[in-house]
């Protein structure tokens, strides 16, 4: 009989593994405070086979960074993928050599599922995503990178029309 811990992890891999569809990505939105001053979130529900059971979209602007900086991730209970579009320094402190990761990445990075899945043990505690590995887009805009992440996480919907873009900035200086 397998654990609550081993049916939870075939749970997030099946939603995973599924073709997501978001929602309300061609619908106007408003962007809501992040965890610091400095970030603006928003948040675009997902559905899988027609349901939306909590899983969401979610993208971090930082309105007045000089260059291009943003975070995108898929969240159920936490997040289960994230890309920090940074110029951050990612320690991968807890890796093994099966994780095929290096040491440590500069700049942007992609913590995907595959690579930190075994830190998942509970629906009861928010994992963090420790590993990551460098991402290097062949995409330069927040566009092409946010489709790049869809499809790498398998979120469909995401039409020409769409209308998620970064905020804008909200000081002069």
């Amino acid at each position: 009989m397998p654990t609550a811990a081993a049916e939870y992890l075939a749970a997030l891999d099946r939603f995973m593994a599924a073709e997501k569809v978001i929602q309300g990505a061609d619908l106007p939105f408003r962007w809501a405070d992040g965890y610091s001053r400095h970030e603006k979130v928003v948040r675009f529900p997902l559905a899988v086979g027609g349901e939306i059971h909590g899983a969401h979209l979610m993208v971090v602007g930082f309105p007045d960074a000089t260059d291009l900086k943003f975070r995108i991730s898929v969240c159920f209970t936490g997040a289960l993928s994230r890309l920090d579009f940074t110029d951050e320094y990612h320690p991968n402190s807890l890796r093994m050599v099966d994780d095929g990761v290096p040491a440590a990445v500069n700049g942007p990075h992609y913590h995907s599922w595959g690579v930190n899945r075994r830190f998942f043990k509970s629906a009861t505690s928010a994992v963090e995503l420790k590993n990551a590995v460098r991402f290097e887009p062949a995409a330069r805009t927040f566009d092409g990178i946010l489709r790049w992440y869809c499809k790498e996480t398998r979120i469909v919907g995401l039409g020409p029309g769409h209308r998620i873009e970064l905020p804008r900035r909200e000081r002069l200086l």
